[in-house]
């Protein structure tokens, strides 16, 4: 727990919610509920808890019931904090380099479960022209 905060006004459950999503990785990107529950050290009914309410909100899938993996949607997560640091800014340059080396669209997106969600567009100068702005899905 960081300082400055009083006990009282800490969440346990999001912090092991968090921990949960930041086990997976390259080393694992699928875990079984006991190894998660050992790698966290964590009881497996905690475990288990925290896995299927992540997967009942879309964020963890299990296929087979046994094996835990990540989905998509955890990059939701972060959308707000790409906004807040101006990617679409940064990347706008090389977009527009692209765009008028193509003389196409390009468009930044990110792919949450089965919908692409765009970040920025730089359009190509034509009449008719598509109009996907940022957040459109």
């Amino acid at each position: 727990m960081s300082e400055g905060i009083k006990k009282t006004d800490f969440v346990q459950s999001i912090e092991k919610g968090l921990k949960v999503i930041s086990a997976f990785g390259a080393e694992n990107p699928r875990m079984t509920l006991t190894e998660m529950a050992t790698l966290l050290d964590m009881t497996r009914a905690n475990a288990r808890r925290i896995l299927l309410t992540l997967q009942h909100l879309g964020y963890v899938t299990s296929e087979d019931g046994k094996w835990f993996s990540l989905t998509a949607k955890v990059l939701s997560l972060g959308y707000s904090f790409l906004s807040s640091q101006s990617l679409p800014e940064l990347a706008r340059p090389y977009m527009q380099q692209l765009t008028e080396a193509v003389n196409e669209s390009c468009s930044l997106s990110v792919l949450v479960g089965t919908e692409i969600v765009y970040a920025a567009r730089v359009q190509t100068k034509r009449i008719m022209t598509i109009a996907l702005g940022g957040g459109t899905r």
